[in-house]
């Protein structure tokens, strides 16, 4: 075969992005936004999120949606209230930007793996008069000035969510130590050591609601080279603290690092309405057993976790829940557990709660258990609105065939005059 021939005189062109078909939509979706400022006075939330687009294509359309750098932007954003902003590409410039003249945003949303501009937008957190709600979904950067920069909002902010990050600075959390009105804390995999969470530990959130903590699977691994410091006894403190105003706890961790955190919570939480926990070991269920005696508003529970390969089997104390369950409780989650029919049924005899929903995991066989659900709504009286069933028969290391089984009831009077009582 002979050699391909190529014309030396042809030289290599870019295509520009304007003639690519994205490129077409997004100078289409640029002008649309020109026309709405034009004739429209205020905007109250703005998004822009190119999260759908490639990592290429959602770096080039940075001067497409970049809304805030357009001419007489500041008419029409500066009343803004909420910020919504996502994507792979360099945000720096539209968060400098809005910090010349946007004040007023009470909520802001950031979902960024790339070029974070931490600097950029902790300087917009800064000039905010009333910032009551941040949302941060990143690519593990150092929040470390964002987090400083919450102190200049302590009087307003309400909910702070974090995922995926890390701080650089051991003392970056006193941050949100003055943050009395904080009613919402999600931190979700941010690399977390009681050196981080220490500035805390003596911090009481008098309004504190939801408190949502996700570790990184395998964070504290034994193998490591630094001995693990996870922050156990300062989420106690936190927990402890906030008291009876905690009504959601959700504690997606390797328990094994935090011992006694649920009895602090069945202790300190008298008021709790969801509780979810990577239960896992005969010791955790014995500390779960005590907090929903303690915890008689329960309306949630749910057992959660990072592995699919690793089921507790707990046919021996599943009929034992089952008769301590709060009366209130309507939604089950035991997704992490898995039981024999025969357990089943002795835990839905013992049941007086009102159940709206349940799942939970069996091997091989499904049909008992079905069986049992349906004898469970008749005796009760109730319906089924779905009962699913999902056959893994490999995968996540299993070596027989695994059941996910859920079911809907439909719900009862007894749960109607319950909430309506409450």
């Amino acid at each position: 075969m002979s050699e391909p021939e190529y014309d030396e005189n042809v030289q290599h062109r870019e295509i520009p992005f304007e003639t690519t078909e994205e490129g077409r939509k997004l100078l289409i979706a640029k002008e649309i936004c020109i026309m709405l400022m034009r004739e429209c006075q205020t905007f109250n939330k703005l998004i822009l999120d190119t999260r759908g687009f490639s990592r290429s294509l959602s770096i080039q359309s940075v001067d497409y949606i970049s809304i805030p750098n357009l001419p007489n932007a500041i008419n029409c954003l500066i009343n803004l209230t909420k910020f919504v902003c996502g994507g792979e590409f360099f945000k720096g410039e539209i968060f400098h930007t809005m910090a010349n003249y946007c004040y007023n945003l009470d909520s802001i949303s950031i979902v960024d793996t790339f070029h974070p501009a931490i600097n950029e937008l902790a300087n917009l957190i800064l000039v905010q008069r009333n910032l009551r709600k941040f949302n941060w979904i990143g690519g593990y950067g150092d929040l470390t000035p964002i987090i400083i920069s919450f102190s200049s909002q302590f009087e307003y902010l309400e909910e702070i969510q974090l995922a995926n990050a890390f701080f650089q600075d051991f003392k970056a959390l006193e941050g949100l130590a003055n943050c009395q009105n904080l009613e919402i804390l999600k931190i979700a995999e941010c690399h977390l050591t009681s050196l981080h969470v220490k500035p805390l530990v003596n911090v009481n959130f008098p309004h504190l609601k939801i408190l949502e903590i996700t570790d990184i699977h395998d964070a504290y691994d034994f193998e490591q080279e630094e001995a693990p410091d996870p922050p156990s006894e300062e989420i106690i403190s936190i927990i402890r603290n906030a008291n009876r105003q905690l009504r959601d706890v959700r504690l997606n961790l390797e328990l094994h690092f935090y011992p006694g955190i649920i009895e602090t919570v069945g202790i300190s939480c008298p008021n709790l309405q969801t509780f979810a926990a990577n239960i896992k070991t005969d010791e955790q269920v014995s500390e779960l057993m005590n907090l929903l005696s303690s915890c008689r508003q329960l309306e949630n529970l749910i057992i959660c976790g990072y592995s699919w390969s690793n089921f507790f089997p707990a046919d021996y104390i599943l009929p034992e829940i089952g008769a301590i369950l709060p009366k209130m409780l309507t939604h089950l989650d035991l997704t992490k557990w898995t039981f024999e029919a025969e357990a089943l049924r002795k835990f839905l005899k013992n049941c007086k709660s009102s159940l709206e929903y349940m799942s939970w995991h069996c091997f091989i066989s499904h049909e008992e258990h079905k069986s049992a659900i349906v004898e469970y709504s008749r005796k009760r009286g109730i319906g089924i609105k779905n009962l699913r069933v999902d056959v893994h028969d490999s995968g996540y290391g299993w070596h027989r065939c695994v059941c996910h089984i859920s079911v809907e009831f439909e719900k009862s009077s007894d749960t109607n005059k319950d909430k309506e009582a409450k």
